[in-house]
This record gives structure tokens, sequence and C-alpha cells, in this order.
């Protein structure tokens, strides 16, 4: 049998969830997921489905079942699960077979997560506190917050009696009480859970679940219960008897509002406004840019500052020019087959047709052929991560949460605690202890690569190299002041670190690298000095080092690797080579004893 169904839609704004429960003999599953997709149903419960173990199946049409039952070599009996519709796969958060009559999952609806349970109650009242007792068990282990909606046929009567069981039932059932009713009630009444099947004023053919025409009995077996967080969202819970997907047990929807719709995926919002810099290509808008850059750097004191109030006026100085020059653009404001956003490319345009064509293949032929080149088509799409592990192994889902374990991560990893520390030996005389050169500036900004992601100010590569005499001037008294100061500014510290996935589990954050994000005239000073630092140390470097160093690059070294072979094998030579892979090597930095080599360069 199928217990429990939802199905989300929006109106006027809000999500809607419809709770469906029904029965069905097995071997149904093709006939279950067309009636589903009939009525746009997206999680299903299923109960009494006699599976062995537990796992996840993939059905047609992309329906996930997640399922639970007996142990191998025991009598098919019960069984529990619930089917998944493809557009919800990634909101899926955990799923936990406990047994074959109680399965739960954990996701994400709307700006919230609920734990849903698909169970199976006993005919006998001898067992019904054994299965109540691991329903208590599951609800214990649901991560704090969850709200709770229990599907299930639990054959039990609850009866009206709503004075009794304030706020667990309403007074719009039947009177009926059987031997579990009890048990049951008073389950739901420590759980602040409430059956939502006598809440509703509806005819007796909407409000019982089973029938039995031979005996002429009925009753309603099949329930939705949720918490009381949870009771304001259901509008309303009612039979519908139009799927027939068992002969003597109905559906029972519940139709759930929430306020908010889906959260959308994190990232850039959906509408922004950003300086329209492609226009700096256009030699006489970059002479205007330059005009208002003057206008900046002519009110300038010239008496030289302190690093912040000198890069505050730069920075402002330079974001201002680029607006009043370019203007502003709103990014995906194009019109026919313009492409709206850079990255809709006439290649990206191209693969999502291939892939929607592989898609409606699919549904119409059914082969492995076409399943195959479907699932070609769909690799090329980066999937993005909801959730993230803990250092635990907790699964967490809030955003805050999720950053709060980023935070944690990303500084373990770049600033490790076992890093040595050095004392800073007093500062001699150097022969590069002279200003910063307007021509190292301008040879640095000139090997800027354009069209690159920014730090936190919105100084971008375009606008340093549209910089005339006076900006590049004004670009090296900055450097100077932070030359002879020793200070930089606060946001040239400042760093953005984008994970970038790797390889495994997306969940796990170990799986991913960083990418740091700096201010542009930050780095713009810190090649500066690596260029005056770099002359000093390249005679200490041993001559095997060839890691980033000129003239050393990849090709030479596998051009040096295929000359030792060649004379290996003309002489018959052993040649015996090691390959070390450090794991994030360009992560774990001994920062400290990296300054001690250059003390001892000094």
């Amino acid at each position: 049998s199928w217990v429990g169904a939802l199905w989300t839609q929006t109106l006027d704004e809000e999500s809607g969830f419809w709770y469906m429960e029904c029965h069905l003999t097995g071997g149904k599953e093709p006939e279950l997921v067309r009636e589903v997709e009939r009525y746009r149903l997206e999680i299903v419960g299923l109960a009494s489905t006699h599976s062995l173990v537990s796992g996840t199946q993939l059905l047609e049409s992309g329906w996930t079942l997640f399922f639970s039952g007996v142990p191998h070599g025991e009598r098919h009996r019960a069984g529990v699960g619930l089917l998944i519709a493809p557009q919800l796969s990634c909101h899926v958060l955990e799923f936990s077979p406990v047994n074959e009559k109680v399965v739960s999952l954990h996701l994400r609806a709307g700006d919230r997560c609920l734990t849903v349970v698909s169970a199976y109650g006993p005919n006998s009242s001898v067992e019904y506190p054994t299965f109540l007792e691991t329903l208590r068990r599951v609800l214990a282990g649901a991560p704090t917050g969850d709200s709770i909606v229990l599907l299930g046929d639990f054959n039990a009567h609850v009866g009206n009696d709503s004075d009794t069981w304030r706020g667990v039932i309403g007074w719009n059932s039947p009177p009926d009480l059987n031997s579990s009713s009890v048990l049951m009630l008073d389950f739901c009444a420590s759980h602040s859970l409430s059956i939502m099947n006598t809440m509703f004023k509806h005819k007796g053919a909407h409000q019982y679940t089973w029938y039995n025409d031979t005996l002429g009995q009925r009753s309603i077996f099949d329930l939705v219960v949720v918490s009381s967080d949870f009771r304001p969202h259901v509008l309303d819970t009612r039979v519908k008897r139009e799927a027939e997907l068992s002969p003597d047990h109905h559906l029972v929807v519940s139709w759930i509002c929430l306020r908010r719709r889906m959260p959308d995926r994190l990232g850039r919002p959906k509408h922004i406004v950003r300086v329209c810099w492609e226009r700096l290509a256009d030699p006489s808008l970059r002479g205007v840019f330059n005009s208002h850059l003057w206008e900046s750097f002519n009110q300038i004191p010239r008496e030289v500052g302190d690093i912040e109030s000198e890069w505050t006026m730069f920075s402002s100085s330079i974001v201002d020019a680029a607006i009043r020059s370019c203007g502003h653009k709103v990014p995906g404001a194009g019109c026919g087959d313009n492409p709206r956003t850079q990255w809709w490319t006439l290649e990206v345009r191209d693969a999502v047709k291939m892939k929607k064509e592989s898609y409606q293949a699919w549904l119409a032929w059914r082969t492995p052929e076409a399943a195959e080149a479907y699932q070609q088509a769909k690799r090329g799409k980066q999937l993005s991560a909801n959730t993230v592990y803990s250092g635990g192994g907790e699964l967490l889902a809030s955003t805050g949460d999720i950053v709060g374990r980023w935070k944690e991560y990303f500084e373990d990893l770049l600033d490790p605690t076992d890093t040595p520390s050095i004392e800073e030996p007093e500062a001699e005389d150097s022969e590069i202890d002279s200003f910063i050169t307007q021509a190292e500036v301008t040879e640095v900004v000139q090997q800027l690569l354009e069209g690159k992601a920014l730090g936190v100010y919105e100084i971008r590569p375009e606008y340093l190299k549209s910089l005339d005499v006076v900006g590049l001037s004004w670009l090296t008294r900055l450097c100077n002041i932070a030359w002879w100061s020793g200070t930089v500014p606060l946001d040239w510290a400042i760093e953005v670190v984008v994970p970038l996935f790797k390889k495994g589990d997306r969940r796990v954050c170990f799986n991913y690298r960083g990418l740091t994000l700096l201010s542009l005239p930050g780095k713009v000073y810190s090649r500066v000095l690596k260029r005056r630092v770099r002359p000093l140390v390249e005679p200490w470097i041993q001559e095997e080092q060839c890691g980033f160093r000129p003239g050393r690059g990849t090709l030479d070294q596998l051009y040096t690797l295929h000359r030792v072979h060649e004379g290996s094998w003309e002489f018959a030579q052993p040649v015996h080579m090691c390959f070390v892979d450090l794991e994030k090597a360009f992560d774990h930095v001994p920062r400290g004893i990296l300054w001690e080599v250059l003390w001892e360069y000094e």
C-alpha cells in the first residue's frame, strides 16, 4: 500500500502542499507514478510495500524511491518507503530507514525544514506500544526546529472527544474507538501533534479512508498528523475518491500553504546594477574617465596623509569616475537573440537545447540508449550543495550554520594553529629601500588580466589599465605610502574566499579548494614587492628548484625528463623517480618558516 503524497504549487505568492494517502498492492509502481504525476504530487509515502532490506531505487520519469523492509531471509511483510519527485531531489537532506514499519525523510520546504515520516501501524494492540516507541525515537532524533509530518496507516480509531484531547483531535470525526485509540492519542498529546483528519468538516464520503463493502464497515485508519507549529499551515484535509490505487483505501489529502516560496539558491541576487566597464575599450570614453579622475586628483592635498585616508580618496575617486563615464547596466537585460548575460553563450544555449531534446527522447522511447544520452547531456551541469557536514559529521541545513562551517573550515585551513611564530629582527638598510617608481607600477598594471573576479572593492582591472599618467602617478603615490609606512589599507587585507568543488561528496568541505579574491590595487602593490625581492633571492635558490621560476616551466621539465629516459633506454641504465603529491600544499603554507628564509636571504 502507498501512503501520503506532497504536491507543491504557487498560490498568491505562497506555496501550497498536498498530502495524500492511499493503499496499493505490490507491483504497481508504474501505475502509481502515472497517478501521482496526474495529481502533480512530489512526495509519496508508502506502506505495505513488502520490500526487502533498505535502500533507494530510481523509477520511471526520474522518481526516486526510498524504501525500508525486512532483512533478507525473512518473510515478506509490512514495508514502508517514500517516493520523491525529480524536482525535489535537491531538497532532500537525509533519508533514515528505521525498520519495516517506520521510515523518515529530512527535507527542506519553503523557509523551514520538515521531518516527514511514513508509518504502518500494527493491527495487534500488543505490538502497538513497540510501534509507538519506535516513532518516539524517530521524533527525538529529528533536528531541532524541524516541523513534523506523520503520514500512514496507523490502524487506530481516534474518535471525536475533542474536549478530553484538546488540540490533538477535532470533533469532525466518527466517535469510533478501538484498542489502540488511547495509545495513539496519548502519543500525539505528549509530542504536541494534531490529527488533521478530524479538524475539518466534510461529509462522510470525504472522511472515511477505509471501506469493507462485504461487511458494510468503514473507518478512518489513514491519518495525517502534524506538529503544532505546522498546524496553522494546514488549510484542509479530506478524502479524494477519484484516485483508484487501492480497492479498500482512499486517498487522504491535506492542503497546506506556506507563507513563503522555496528559497532561492545562494549566490548573486537576481537583479543587480553594475558599472558598464566594457565601454572603457572606447578611447574617447577612456579620455572622459581620466578627465574625471584628474578633477579628483587636483583636489587632494599635496602633503602625504595616512594610508587609510589616501586609499579612501583614491578608491572612491576611481569608482566615481567609472560610473560617471561609463554609466550603469542591468545584467540580463538582453533582447531578441542577444545573450542576456555573459555566461549565456551560444555554446551554453546549444548544450541546454541538446539536454532538453535528449530528455524528450528519453521520455518518448525509454530505451537504455536514450537514458545514456540524457545522462551524458546532463553531466555538463555543475550541481550545487544546499547542505554541508559539520566537523563532527552532522548535516547542516540553515544558512547561518552553513556559512559558519565554511568560515571554520577555511580559518583552520589557511591559518593553522601549528604555524611557528618568529621574532622579527631589526630591519637594516637595503639596496631596495628606495621609492617605488611609476615605471614599476605601470609595468605591473599592464600585466593584469581583464575580466577577472573582484575582491571586496569594485575596482576592476579595466579601470587600472585605462589610467593615464595622472592616474598611474596617484596609484604610485599610494604604493609609496604603504611602502614607507609599512602598513596597507584594511581593504587590502580582506580576503573573499570562494569554494571550488574538486571531487567527492559535495557536502564535505574538505572536497573543495578555496579561491581567494583580493583587492586589485593591493595585488599591484604585492607584485611590485615580488619583482623587487626576486633578484635578491634568485641566486640563493637551489638549481633543482623549478616551480615558479622563469624559464623552468612544465614544458622545460618534461623535455628534461624525456631526455633522461632516452639516455636510460640507450645505455640500459635504471632511472629512479619519486613523485610526492602534497595535499593542499599551497593552503598549508608555513608562513613563519618562509619569513625566516627571507630574512636569511637578506
